[in-house]
């Protein structure tokens, strides 16, 4: 009797979340998903458009006015835009965002599910990690980033069972998870070999196997673990060398997480130092997650390594100098910290844990990282009205879209937010069409209108010729924060009237 106490006490939900039928895990994502598609839409209502969905979305139009597919397929990282391609809209990867959202919150309240915390706390531990600007915006504005938080977790929870209950195919599963997340986001490949590192930690051998090929039997399950994200790696550029000539292509496009000087949120930091730094920072904004890494570390030390995979990918990738935006930080520790919440999670930390969730939630909702993109995001979305920046691009987006067909000389690399906001990519003349590069040399010859941007990005043809000169036989048609548009003498104004 005394045992069936126990027991009860150790498992007080009688049934398990993860044996739902298939059908089950559908609804339960959808309905978890509610609240971010609402999100979803009524940020899009209000104009807002981020920068990776106006990037998706403008790459599909180019490919479907051009009618050439291809570009998509070349594209990085390919599988947001082929989701775009469903119906070209920043909203489409808006609301694909929000489902992955759902899905991944489904997961983490299953394993929350399991431990001896009340209900209630387990619904205020996983409200504090989701109503954070820094999460509120992943979960509805960046699909890519968003959907490789949805394969790390499910890499995990196959991690778990191949570590745990030493399934051989599960392992396979968790490689091939971080191998199609891969096509998502490049830095899967990272989380890929931490954990194969990870794999000793948790990996048992039998006892009876000699002590000199354990660490093969060890290496062997570190192999499967990391084999299919090195494959999908391998396999991508050596497609990109194949028809391209170049195999680091997709390192150079705008959408890609190594792209760094795109996005001026997203500057890199250079050296472990600086990059120990950002990562205390963001931890510093996080109290929750840090409750939860006393928990681990008093509770399971012996996995303590697996708690920190996240922060220890967030500085190799800064360390290097590289772009790990604040907002994608605080949603991968996020994660990751609900996901290694032990199981025998018990409600004596009730009292490290409640005040934690509410300071997490007052400091991600009023007091966000110090970045341009999270403190705007969350000033949007408490004032609840449309930004003046985006009311302009409409306003700009909608006379060029009256332009004619080829007419304005831009560059995607830059000029992308106006192409999606626009819906087509037809009035413009970019670098993938024939004439480009001799219409650079002589604009005069070929288009009627000239787009510039004058901050200077990787990959910009226009601006080192055009951002502070006209071209021969232009004039300045127009000009706003961070752009001009110059016009052919001879042609009507586009911008004014």
């Amino acid at each position: 009797m005394a045992l069936a106490n126990s027991s009860t006490q150790r498992h007080p939900r009688t049934h398990n979340l993860g044996e739902l039928p298939w059908y089950g895990h559908i609804i339960g994502a959808v309905v978890f998903a509610i609240p971010f598609i609402w999100l979803a839409v009524w940020v899009f209502s209000l104009g807002f458009m981020s920068d990776a969905h106006a990037m998706f979305t403008a790459k599909v139009l180019l490919a479907l006015d051009r009618g050439r597919l291809e570009f998509v397929g070349f594209a990085y990282p390919p599988l947001p835009f082929l989701l775009t391609l469903l119906y070209p809209s920043p909203l489409t990867a808006s609301l694909w965002s929000a489902l992955a959202a759902g899905a991944t919150a489904w997961l983490l309240w299953q394993h929350l599910w399991q431990n001896r915390l009340s209900t209630a706390v387990n619904v205020l531990l996983l409200i504090a990690m989701a109503i954070t600007s820094s999460s509120a915006y992943v979960a509805t504005q960046s699909l890519d980033e968003m959907s490789t938080l949805l394969f790390f977790l499910l890499a995990w929870r196959f991690f778990l069972r191949f570590t745990r209950r030493r399934e051989t195919w599960a392992g396979f599963a968790a490689g091939l998870v971080l191998g199609v997340g891969f096509f998502f986001h490049a830095y899967a490949l990272l989380f890929g070999m931490l954990y194969a590192l990870a794999t000793p930690f948790f990996r048992s051998v039998p006892p009876d196997v000699p002590p000199r090929k354990r660490w093969q039997a060890l290496l062997t399950s570190s192999i499967i673990v990391t084999f299919p994200s090195l494959l999908a790696f391998a396999t991508w550029t050596y497609i990109n060398w194949l028809f391209t000539g170049n195999a680091w292509r997709f390192l150079a496009e705008p959408a890609s997480p190594v792209y760094a000087f795109l996005h001026p949120v997203a500057t890199p930091v250079y050296g472990f130092v600086a990059g120990f730094r950002s990562v205390v920072d963001d931890l510093l904004h996080m109290p929750l997650v840090l409750a939860i890494g006393v928990i681990v570390a008093v509770s399971t030390p012996e996995r303590l390594f697996t708690y920190l995979i996240a922060p220890l990918v967030i500085l190799l990738v800064r360390a290097m100098g590289l772009a790990y935006p604040t907002t994608f930080a605080v949603g991968t520790l996020s994660v990751m910290a609900l996901a290694a919440l032990p199981r025998r999670t018990s409600a004596r930390w009730n009292i490290l844990l409640v005040p934690a969730a509410i300071l997490h939630m007052t400091i991600g909702l009023f007091a966000p990282p110090a970045q341009a993109l999270t403190s705007e995001w969350g000033m949007f979305l408490l004032q609840g009205t449309p930004r003046q920046v985006d009311l302009r691009e409409q306003t700009i987006a909608q006379r060029f879209r009256l332009a004619p067909a080829r007419s304005i000389l831009a560059d995607d690399h830059t000029a992308y937010r106006f192409i999606a906001r626009a819906g087509t990519a037809r009035p413009f003349l970019l670098p993938v069409d024939p004439d480009f590069v001799s219409a650079v040399q002589a604009p005069r010859r070929f288009v009627r209108y000239v787009l510039v941007a004058e901050q200077l990005l990787p990959g910009d043809a226009l601006a080192p010729r055009y951002t502070f000169r006209a071209p021969p036989g232009f004039t300045l048609d127009a000009s706003w924060p961070g752009w001009r548009l110059y016009r052919r003498i001879d042609v009507p104004p586009l911008l004014v009237k």
